[in-house]
């Protein structure tokens, strides 16, 4: 058997020395689909939020069929020209495989797949302001941030990173460390790098 359909067959019983030869009448077979091999999800089990869409890789399944993805009701990620697309690194993101029929095999549907997105890790570098000398007001201190990713800027954090100095105003000259903190987000990661704060001697009154 190698394809669906009907076939159709007729016995014949061969004569001997008392019987003429007979045929029966015609029997029909009717031939089904097969159910596939188990198809399986195999790769990406991790991505980070701002990876480019990726390919999934699938065993099993069996015949011609094109084997497609549905992301379903997942909320962080979504299926673009057959590949993973991430939306968020927070959220679900539950995949499954289809793969259709042909003319031997019925179509099949994977068990669902989890996908885990982690988020991308942002660097925030505390200013370091010019140098000042005892007795200096303190300074403002404001985040540098590394690189947001598919577009993204400052304003898509939740909540932007706060930045001090540990300096008060009369403290001895020295180095004081700038700092940030506090920063919130769905999509990042962040990793905070101090800074600098020099403050040398001040000049006598004349």
């Amino acid at each position: 058997l190698s394809a669906t359909g009907t076939c159709v067959v007729t016995a014949t019983k061969a004569a001997d020395d008392n019987y003429l030869a007979t045929t029966s009448v015609p029997f029909t077979v009717t031939i089904g689909k097969a159910a596939q091999a188990t198809l399986t999800i195999t790769a990406p089990t991790n991505v980070t939020f701002g990876d480019a869409d990726t390919a999934f890789t699938t065993l099993g399944g069996s015949g011609t069929g094109a084997v497609t993805f549905d992301a379903g009701s997942s909320t962080a990620c979504s299926i673009v020209s057959n590949k993973l697309h991430i939306i968020s690194a927070t959220g679900t993101c539950v995949v499954t495989a289809t793969k259709a029929a042909d003319v031997n095999y019925s179509a099949t549907t994977s068990a669902p797949f989890t996908v885990t997105i982690a988020k991308v890790t942002l660097d925030v570098t505390a200013s370091s302001p010019a140098a000042g000398v005892y007795g200096d007001a303190v300074p403002a201190i404001s985040p540098i941030y590394g690189s947001f990713v598919l577009g993204q800027s400052a304003a898509d954090l939740a909540t932007a990173p706060t930045c001090s100095v540990a300096y008060t105003q009369g403290d001895a000259p020295g180095d004081y460390a700038t700092s940030c903190a506090g920063g919130v987000s769905a999509n990042y990661a962040f990793n905070y790098i101090p800074g600098n704060f020099h403050v040398g001697q001040a000049a006598q009154a004349t």
